[in-house]
C-alpha cells in the first residue's frame, strides 16, 4: 500500500491549475476551495532536502477530481483524488505483516549476529559460503535457500499498542539476521 502512495505521489497528474493571488479578484478564496483548513495534509521529504507540504481540499463539482494547492501556496491544482484515497487507509491497512522481504532468488547474503558471534554467507556463482578468516567454506545451497525462505514467511501475529516500550529493541537487539538483496538489505532484530 505504501507503494502505491509513492506512485501517486510520483504520478501526480495536474489537470489544471489556477493562481491563488487571482482568487480576490473573482471573489473567491482558499475556503471556497477547502484549502483554507485542508481536509488533508500531506508532508514528505527526500534525503537532507526540507519536507514538502501538500494541502489537499474539496472534491470538484465536475468528475473524480480534487483541489490541491501547491507547496509553495501560489497555485491552485486539479488532480485524481486516487492520492487522497490511498492516504486516506487506516493505520491497520498500512501495515504490512511480513518481517523480511527478499526473495530466496535475489538473496546474496545472510547475516546472522549476537553478542558473542557473527556468521556471514555469502553466494557467490550460485553458491553460498561462509565468510572465515582462513578460507571460504561451502554451505548448503539447499539449507540456506530453505533458512531464507522461511525467514521470508514469518508474520506478525499481532501489533504493539502505539506506546513504545522503555528499551527499544534495537537499543540492545539479543540477536540480529539481516538478508543483502539487490540494492537493499533488510534487518530483523530479536
Amino acid at each position: 500500500v505504501v507503494n502505491s502512495i509513492l506512485h501517486e505521489l510520483q504520478l501526480l497528474e495536474n489537470v489544471s491549475s489556477f493562481s491563488a493571488k487571482d482568487l480576490a479578484a473573482n471573489s473567491m478564496s482558499l475556503a471556497d476551495y477547502g484549502l483554507d483548513r485542508p481536509k488533508l495534509t500531506v508532508s514528505f521529504a527526500s534525503g537532507d532536502a526540507p519536507p514538502t507540504v501538500l494541502r489537499i481540499g474539496d472534491s470538484t463539482n465536475v468528475g473524480n477530481r480534487l483541489y490541491l494547492l501547491s507547496p509553495d501556496g501560489e497555485r491552485i491544482h486539479v488532480v485524481a483524488r486516487g492520492l487522497a484515497d490511498s492516504l486516506s487507509l487506516g493505520l491497520d491497512k498500512l501495515r504490512a505483516d511480513t518481517l523480511l522481504t527478499v526473495p530466496v532468488y535475489e538473496a546474496h547474503g545472510l547475516l546472522v549476529q549476537s553478542s558473542a558471534v557473527r556468521l556471514r554467507i555469502r553466494r557467490e556463482n550460485n553458491r553460498w559460503l561462509f565468510d572465515t578468516i582462513i578460507n571460504n567454506a561451502r554451505a548448503s545451497k539447499t539449507a540456506i535457500d530453505l533458512a531464507i525462505a522461511g525467514l521470508n514467511n514469518l508474520r506478525v501475529k499481532s501489533f504493539s499498542p502505539a506506546t513504545p516500550p522503555a528499551i527499544l529493541p534495537a537499543t540492545t537487539p539479543s540477536l540480529r539476521i539481516t538478508l543483502e538483496g539487490t540494492n537493499r538489505r533488510e534487518t530483523l532484530l530479536l
